[in-house]
């Protein structure tokens, strides 16, 4: 099944960063990403974003593009869900996403889609 979601958050330490989603399939939620790997080009990291009756693990790989004269700085990158609860205990996905990193604000906007199944 194909999906969409919408993210919007912020950086809470050098690590961490905390965010709202909307996905198409599961609806409004929220998650916490934690950084894994961190280079002037991109990095991994890992994030949870918790449903109403559901959670979902995620793994991703991202890489930043050059700033642009605000500083804004695009990102683009893929991952898939590797676990979840709920009514989502047997998703399994793949995604690409893109957006940009305001690290005056640490404000993220991203827009994600693939498939899932369950």
């Amino acid at each position: 099944m194909y999906f969409t979601s919408t993210l919007v958050g912020a950086g809470i330490s050098a690590t961490e960063a905390t965010f709202k989603v909307h996905d198409s399939v599961a609806g409004n939620g929220a998650g916490v990403q934690k950084i894994t790997s961190l280079t002037a080009k991109g990095g991994t990291s890992t994030a949870t974003v918790y449903y109403g009756d559901a959670t979902v693990v995620s793994r991703d790989t991202f890489t930043f593009g050059a700033p642009d004269a605000k500083g804004i700085i695009p990102l683009a990158g893929h991952g898939k869900d590797i676990r979840g609860t709920g009514k989502l205990k047997h998703l399994t996905s793949n995604y690409t996403f893109s957006g940009t990193f305001d690290p005056k604000t640490t404000i993220i906007h991203a827009a994600l889609s693939g498939t899932e199944s369950y």
